[in-house]
């Protein structure tokens, strides 16, 4: 039995080393919801599975990608880009500049969404930026030297 069990375990991870880990579950429902459960569920039909969803998520991004910032956005973060730009404060080149996250809206890829960071406190911009209103609310600053430094 060991080398039996040392055997699947093995052909599942082979199988599954591509999906990234938090799409495991919604590719195993997928790829579960139609499936005749008198057969044994093969490892590589996750991939299918997980493929479609990426597929889904495209089209969606590519729907929601050409509406304008106005009344027809459904997200008041990213106006249905999938991004929000905020202004990010920098303590160790003591300058603010732009940096963009992935919104958690459904224009962003699945694996690219972030908590959204915005606070009802701040603004937006002439360009349709967020901007914090001091330095201390401003989202971790993510340069190089920043993070070199063990994040200011």
């Amino acid at each position: 039995m060991g080398n039996e069990l040392a055997f699947a375990v093995q052909t599942w991870t082979v199988a599954l080393e591509d999906i990234p880990d938090h799409m495991l579950g919604p590719a195993w429902k997928r790829a579960t919801k139609e499936h005749d459960w008198s057969k044994p569920f093969p490892a590589h039909a996750l991939m299918p599975a997980y493929k479609a969803l990426l597929l889904e998520d495209r089209e969606k991004r590519q729907t929601l990608g050409g509406r304008r910032r106005d009344d027809t956005t459904r997200c008041r973060y990213c106006d249905d880009t999938g991004y929000v730009p905020i202004a990010t404060y920098c303590p160790t080149g003591n300058e603010w500049y732009y940096s963009v996250y992935g919104c958690q809206c459904a224009a962003t890829p699945i694996s690219q969404r972030q908590a959204v960071q915005v606070r009802d406190c701040w603004e937006r911009d002439d360009r349709g930026r967020w901007v914090p209103g001091s330095a201390q609310e401003s989202p971790r600053c993510r340069c190089g030297f920043c993070r070199n430094k063990g994040g200011a």
